[in-house]
């Protein structure tokens, strides 16, 4: 008896599949890549519910039947790895960028918004190669993106 793959059922961009195979033991077809970006969203969610648990009881309910739609009150510009491109960008609510975008990896982020990304767009636009922000990681904005450290 022959057993079939099951596949991640998530689509990336304009309707491709993610074509990677799901983890085997998942109880929703999800790669590794995708579980842990689930995980990483709702984890964030999460913490920051634990948080508010002191001064809120509850914090809990509210946030069940009323999910958390708004992104926090400071942007920050990031440096996300898709393909072989950075794409830098902004946004005020990260996990909901990165469930949008599913990049390869995020490599770093940095307090600010459109103005600190619009100064980033001109100082590696030698860069610039696919779009308006997606650019080759040229040495000085891997550099950059070092001297940022970690990301979240």
């Amino acid at each position: 008896m022959r057993i079939e793959p099951t596949y991640c059922g998530l689509t990336k961009g304009l309707y491709r599949d993610c074509q990677r195979p799901a983890m085997p033991d998942s109880p929703i077809p999800l790669c590794e890549k995708h579980m842990r970006e689930a995980y990483l969203h709702f984890a964030n969610h999460i913490e920051a519910l634990w948080d508010t648990l002191e001064e809120d009881p509850l914090a809990w309910s509210k946030r069940v039947f009323r999910p958390h739609t708004e992104g926090p009150d400071r942007p920050v510009v990031y440096y996300m790895l898709i393909g072989h491109h950075v794409k830098i960008g902004t946004t005020r609510n990260l996990s909901a960028r990165l469930t949008q975008l599913m990049p390869d990896e995020l490599l770093a982020t940095e307090p600010g918004g459109l103005e600190l990304e619009k100064e980033r767009h001109v100082q590696f636009a030698q860069w610039r190669d696919k779009g308006r922000e997606y650019f080759l990681p040229g040495p000085d904005l891997r550099a950059h993106i070092e001297s940022l450290g970690a990301s979240a």
